[in-house]
This record gives structure tokens, sequence and C-alpha cells, in this order.
């Protein structure tokens, strides 16, 4: 079989032809290609190479232009080079192939209808075809069936929160975009060995490989940004946060969850496009974010909290994060090995069952979304806005989850599954201390642990006679009667000592909202009856321990 342009060469027998002169080895120019924004102009070439395996390549309409270049690359790529330069270039510059194509910069969604990543493309469009410009797999692959994957891995996960968790976080990336909605992270939190890495594997087996998919926090900022676009609307694993500098986590949390990477300028000292992208991500760590955080001195902040949520995850000391085994399994380091051996073998199909039944459903998404939002948020009452955004992130975790049962992915029970992630965040709720704002519960715990500790830099106050402390230093005085009980403060040590590193307009309007703060008539710190010289303005607290 030939295939002949209108320049007269032909691809027949054993090479490319101009007439019956032999130019090199076959090649061919099988497709013209552009950007989905119609620019970037390409050919689609296909050859052997040098083993005799089938190579395809995209080059540039400039780099074409370029001889040498073009040689070169294709030398790389294993074409035999014994040839005629010239009119192989020529061949490659004139051919008109009639087939288009539509490359595709980063992974995820298109539009509406088509969905690419490496390892499977979703088009809900007929007569197009896409590739992405980037060759890489980042660990992207598919391996077996559904029906394997269901069986050895998904319903292990049944009755067990944390692993329910990691798949249903596993697919939350997808959801994002159609919903508008901004990147949400997950910090799996637990000593070592409750099997964290386990839920890791578990909720990599939705894409692809685990041992490619999973990467590590402990990388530069710059190749960070780029494993977040390359795993753009979909999931992003990173694995031991306790390798990442305490200095820099503050400022990655920040930069995962803005969706953006760093202005950088090109060898020209001209502004480069900015990395970007939406997806969920997945991290572990033996502890959270602000333990972290605060290695480095620092406070953490209520949005670098909200933004990468910490979840407590030991289940119990015999069982770790497992809250229950399956098939008579003796025990959870047994059944974390059984996962892990399964999530190798039985990959990446999943995913790509979940977003081609969300392209084919006849459903909105986002009344399912707001119907998941309200089963979380209702019962809250008048709870804190860190504590409403926290909800919006599970009512997201519940929508992947509940879609994925009824997509026939996950083998849950919607009921059970539905029960499993409203009980993991009421179990965060819990812990983080209520529906108060993290800030109210940062300053009323630095309050009442400061005060037992440093108790005896006090003056105590007994029937109106003053019992110096026996402490060289002094914080002030501290009053005790039947109806109340009062600390008087040196002003200098309730900013520098008493609340170091906490912003002070905020720890006094908290405390005076929580009427723990005293003030004067003019909205001044009240002068002391025990100070010599008498009444003096002492930042006064009616506080019990």
């Amino acid at each position: 079989m030939s295939e002949t342009d209108e320049n007269q060469y032909t691809v027949r027998g054993g090479g490319l032809y101009l007439g019956e002169k032999r130019i090199s080895d076959p090649i061919k120019v099988t497709a013209l290609s552009r950007t989905v924004a119609n620019d970037g102009w390409k050919k689609t070439i296909c050859f052997l190479n040098m083993d005799g395996e089938k190579c395809v390549c995209h080059l540039s309409q400039k780099t074409l232009l370029d001889k040498t270049e073009t040689l070169k690359i294709l030398g790389d790529l294993g074409f035999n080079l014994n040839c005629d330069p010239k009119n192989l270039v020529a061949y490659l510059l004139r051919a008109k192939p009639s087939k288009r194509l539509r490359e595709v910069l980063k992974i995820g969604w298109i539009d509406q209808d088509t969905f690419i990543c490496p390892s499977f493309s979703i088009c809900g469009k007929e007569n197009e075809e896409f590739f992405l410009s980037n060759g890489e797999d980042h660990g992207f692959a598919k391996k077996d069936s559904l029906e394997e994957w269901q069986k050895e891995i998904c319903g292990l996960c049944e009755g067990n929160s944390i692993l329910t968790l990691a798949l249903c976080a596993g697919l939350s990336g997808v959801l994002l975009n159609p919903l508008n909605l901004e990147p949400v992270m997950v910090n799996l939190v637990g000593r070592s060995s409750i099997g964290k890495t386990t839920a890791l594997y578990v909720a990599a087996s939705l894409w692809g490989n685990p041992k490619k998919f999973i990467q590590q926090w402990r990388t530069t900022s710059n190749a960070l940004e780029a494993l977040a676009e390359n795993h753009n609307d979909c999931l992003l694993i990173l694995d031991e946060l306790g390798q990442i500098q305490a200095s820099e986590i503050g400022n990655t949390v920040y930069m995962l969850g803005n969706a953006k990477g760093k202005k950088r300028l090109n060898k020209d000292s001209e502004l480069k496009p900015s990395r970007e992208w939406n997806l969920a991500v997945l991290s572990s760590g033996e502890i959270g974010i602000s333990e972290k955080i605060e290695e480095s001195g620092k406070k953490a902040k209520a949005g670098q909290m909200v933004r990468c949520i910490d979840i407590e995850s030991l289940r119990s000391d015999e069982l770790g994060i497992f809250d229950t085994l399956h098939d008579d399994i003796e025990n959870g380091a047994k059944f974390s090995n059984l996962l892990k051996q399964a999530a190798l073998k039985h990959h990446g199909v999943a995913s790509e069952k979940f977003i081609t039944s969300l392209v084919n459903a006849d459903i909105n998404i986002r009344d399912i979304y707001e119907q998941q939002k309200r089963r979380l948020i209702e019962p809250l009452g008048n709870a804190d806005g860190e504590v409403i955004r926290v909800a919006e992130t599970f009512a997201l975790f519940l929508l992947s989850g509940v879609l994925a049962c009824r997509f026939k992915v996950f083998t849950h029970r919607e009921d059970e599954l539905v029960e499993i992630i409203s009980e993991v965040f009421r179990h965060w709720l819990k812990e983080r201390g209520g529906k108060r704002s993290i800030e109210e519960n940062q300053v009323l715990e630095q309050l009442r642990g400061a005060l037992e500790i440093n108790k005896g830099y006090f003056d105590q106050v007994n029937n109106g006679v003053v019992i110096e402390a026996r402490s060289n230093i002094w914080w002030g005085i501290h009053e005790i009667s039947q109806d109340f009980e009062k600390y008087y403060i040196n002003t200098s040590a309730f900013k520098n000592e008493l609340f170091k590193g906490f912003n002070q307009k905020s720890v006094r309007k908290i405390l005076s909202d929580k009427n723990i703060l005293l003030l004067d008539h003019e909205g001044k710190n009240p002068k002391c009856p025990y100070t010599s010289p008498k009444n003096k303005r002492m930042v006064t607290l009616m506080y019990k321990l």
C-alpha cells in the first residue's frame, strides 16, 4: 500500500520515495493538529524506530523550518538518519494530511463533555480527537478491570471510614470545575504504621499505579507547581508531610489552595504564564498542618487550616485507621498489605468509569451538591464561617461518593457511605473543639494554658490584702472572691508574654465578645485598685480556670 501527495512523494514498501529515488526509511505525516485555542499548529509524524517499534511525534511548523533541529529530534526518537535530509524535511513540510487533531496542553476538562488524561480520554462530541502535548504519564495508568478493582479494593473499603473518605476525596477533583469550586485538601494525621499509606494507595488506585502516582512533600516549590498542574482536575497525593520544611508549609498550602503558581520571568526577562490547576490534594503525616507550621515558630492561620483539613485517622489502637477487617483477615497489618498489593494489580479504571458516567448522565450535580451541603450545615446552626467552609468540602466528598454509588463505580450502599462521611465530619468538628472559629479556639486555649502555667507570676489578693508573688517576674494581680475571679494584667505582659505572636486587636475583640475582657465606660483598660501608684490602668479579665 502506498500514500502519495501532490509533490510525488510516496511511502511504499521499505521507504519514502521521491519518484523512484529512495529518500529514507518509511515515515508518514498522519495529521495536522492545533491547540483548543486554534494556534500552535503541528504535524503528527509516524515511523518505526531502529528496533522496529512504532513512534509518534508532533513537530511544530516552526521546528520543521529548521532542518537541523528536525533531524535532531527524529534521530533522538530512533529514526534512521541514513537518508536524504533535504528531501526528507521537504516532504514533512509539504505533506497535507486530511486528519485533524486538537492538542491539549494539560490534563483535565476541555469542555463539559471532554476530559483528557494520560491514561484515557473521554469526548462527548463525535469526530474530534485529542492528544496531550506532554508525553509523560505522571503515574496515570490502567490495569485490569473495574470488576476486579471493586472486588479486591472497593469492597474492602466498605465499613472503613478513612478508606471511604480517601476514595471520595480521590474523585472529588473531577467535580471542582463543573461546580466552579476551588481546590480542596485533606491531610490524614496519625502516628507511624497505622495504615495511612494504605489509604493513599486506595485513593491512587482510582487513577493509576500507586508506586508512581503517589508523590512526596519533600520537593521544591517549583516542582510542586508542576505536579499540581500535571494532576489538574484530578487528584494529587503527597505523602509524609514531615518532610517539607516548616518554614515553607504555610505558603505552600496557600499556593496549592489558590490554584496558581508564582509569576516568573523567562530568559528574555518577560513575564511567563503562571502554572494553574484545580484539584483535590490528599496528604498524610504524623502531625497536622498547624503543628508543622508551629515548628517554625509561627502560629497557624485560620485560612491555612481550612484550606488543608487535618483528619485524625487513628480509629483504634488495635486496628489503626481501619474500623473493620474483611474476609477473616487476622490483623490490620495483613489487611493493609492485601489492599496495597491489590492496588498495584488493579488501578486506573474506576476514574474512567466515573467520568464517562458523569459526561453521559442526565443529572444536575449542583442540586445534589446543595442537598449534601444542607445535610451537613443545617444541624450546625449558627456556626463560624470556617466550619461552614469545611462542611462544604465534606459535602463535595459526599457528592463524589453518592455519584460513584449511583454510577455503579463504588460497591458501597449509598446510605451507608453518606453516614460514614458525615460521621468523619462530626468527628473532625469534635476534635476541632466545636463550631467556634479556629482563632477563637486558639485564643481561649492560649489564655487557659498561659494562666495555668504562669500563675506564680501574679500577686494574690486575699480579703483585700495583696500577697506578693515569690517570682521575680511580675505579670499582675489575681483577685478571687466568692462572686468573681479577676486578673489585672500588666499591658506589656499581656502583649509580649501571654499573647505573644497573636494579633492583639483580634485577641481583645474575642475576649470582649466572650465577656472576659472588661473595659471602662470610655472603652479603656480599667484602673486597678491594688497597684502602687494607685489606679494604674491594666488589662482586666474576668476569668475562672
